[in-house]
């Protein structure tokens, strides 16, 4: 996700391209962080996971497990950081895109649900909401998928239609067009080189019935019956103590350590 912006929470949303979102309803309560990171240093985007890329398809979903991380400490400006694992459906330039899945951000005190999509009309480029507080050890299902009916794309968070793009992706003319093929990851997210990832070697979390569908839904984003394992995917990690395991083309596990497995 970006880097986030002040918060506000979604009691109910109200989008053009959609008449029935309705609001997530998640369990309210938190946990203490499971990993203590590091003194804050370098900025730094980076990601742990698997990514499917340029394969096409119009759809990403995935079961994930909520680890709540900690973020670096010292030298970086308070709602300046972010700790997220989520699933994403994006273009063939990595431009535009739109996820849904939890994220820790610095200042909040707590982790949140959140969706997000690429918008040109959004402060920072970037429509972003913010639903309750997840606890650890949660199992949530995160997917996006690009409704031709309706011409665009809705966020679910545990089947609940809870954010849409106010625009159509595949119109060629717009100011919001995604040039294809499109792309699928499912990934953990910081921005600094000492954050944690989501996860320790004890509680991993863990991504599971990855998936992408393969065509366009029709009527509110119900294509539940043309999941397929995605294609192909490839591990992402950047460090020796961000790790990632994968099991097959669906499930894998992402977490922090002093010194990730060899493999992982």
């Amino acid at each position: 996700m970006k880097i986030p912006r002040p918060v506000a929470f979604a009691s109910g949303i109200i989008v053009a391209c959609a008449s029935l979102l309705v609001p997530h309803v998640p369990f309210l309560s938190s946990a203490p962080p499971v990993f203590a990171a590091g003194t804050c240093s370098t900025d730094q985007n980076s990601h742990t996971g698997y990514e499917s890329l340029l394969h096409g398809g119009y759809g990403s979903r995935a079961w994930i497990v909520s680890r709540i991380p900690s973020l670096c400490s010292g030298g970086t400006p308070t709602g300046g950081d972010s700790i997220s694992a989520w699933s994403m459906i994006l273009d063939t330039n990595g431009i535009n895109y739109a996820q849904s899945g939890y994220t820790q951000n610095g200042g909040q005190g707590s982790t949140y649900y959140f969706s997000e999509y690429s918008d040109s009309g959004c402060s920072g480029g970037a429509c972003t909401r913010y639903f309750g507080a997840t606890t650890d050890g949660n199992n949530n299902q995160f997917w996006e998928t690009y409704d031709q009916g309706d011409h665009c794309i809705y966020m679910f968070i545990d089947g609940s239609i809870v954010q849409a793009t106010p625009y159509d992706p595949t119109n060629a003319g717009g100011a919001n067009y995604w040039a294809g093929p499109w792309s699928q990851q499912y990934l953990g997210e910081n921005y600094n080189v000492q954050d944690d990832m989501p996860g320790t070697s004890g509680e991993k979390a863990t991504f599971t019935s990855v998936a992408y569908s393969p065509t366009p839904s029709n009527f509110n984003g119900n294509v539940q019956d043309n999941w397929q394992p995605i294609v192909n995917p490839q591990l992402k990690k950047v460090t020796t103590y961000w790790c990632v395991d994968g099991f097959n083309n669906n499930a894998f596990n992402i977490w922090t350590q002093g010194t990730c497995p060899s493999g992982t």
